[in-house]
């Protein structure tokens, strides 16, 4: 999904590696994987080009509980850091992809088969449109070059609880989600004053109708 997004203004340019191949299951713990993963990595940034890896949000969010998968990317950020590198960190992507452990692929298979889950109420999530990810990235690398020498988050301005993620798919949907409600809250703060000022500057609105737009853009 990411590759996709970013091929339109990279798959030309010899002089940039998006690096979008790594482990996608944040519940992974096979070590096999997360060598895969470093092993092309360590390759990719032997190249001398230009490098792009994407972390994750939650790696810099003091709420998290620790997991392989998080102090995996932790440590992938550290290696692209200290090449000189750059380190997207991003919350949860929403685009077109066959990947059923994304968050709005689980919810809408869920949903539109009326398959029961548990929704932990005030746990919060980030939603970004996988298009304005590339956008704002590419952006940030031309604009501000000088300013990613550390961890960058393209993230939304707000973070929502996931009754209100829920809500607004059984809206665009028009189908009731069947769940069992946990009172559980999690907060997911993320700084992301860079990417803000980013989207500003190419006409992107985080408004109150971004989630909508972008559920009916994939999901309608």
């Amino acid at each position: 999904m990411l590759a996709r997004a970013f091929a339109a203004r990279f798959s030309t340019n010899d002089d940039v590696v998006v690096f979008a191949s790594g482990v996608s299951n944040s519940a992974e713990r096979a070590q096999a994987a997360f060598d895969r993963e470093s092993a092309l990595l360590r390759q990719s940034l032997e190249s001398g080009r230009r490098l792009i890896y994407f972390s994750s949000c939650a790696v810099g969010n003091p709420h998290q509980v620790p997991t392989p998968y998080f102090e995996h990317k932790r440590m992938m950020e550290e290696q692209v850091l200290a090449e000189g590198q750059v380190v997207y960190r991003l919350p949860q992507v929403v685009g077109r992809s066959a990947n059923p452990n994304t968050l709005t692929n689980f919810l809408h298979d869920a949903i539109v088969n009326a398959r029961s889950f548990t929704l932990q109420r005030g746990v919060e999530r980030n939603l970004i449109d996988v298009d304005h990810v590339a956008q704002i990235a590419e952006e940030l690398l031309q604009h501000s070059p000088d300013a990613l020498t550390e961890p960058v988050a393209i993230a939304t301005p707000r973070s929502l609880p996931m009754h209100e993620i829920v809500a607004e798919f059984e809206s665009v949907l028009n189908r009731k989600a069947v769940y069992t409600a946990l009172e559980r809250t999690v907060p997911f703060p993320i700084e992301s004053r860079a990417a803000q000022e980013s989207a500003s500057r190419l006409g992107i609105s985080f408004d109150e109708n971004y989630l909508a737009t972008m559920l009916r853009k994939y999901y309608g």
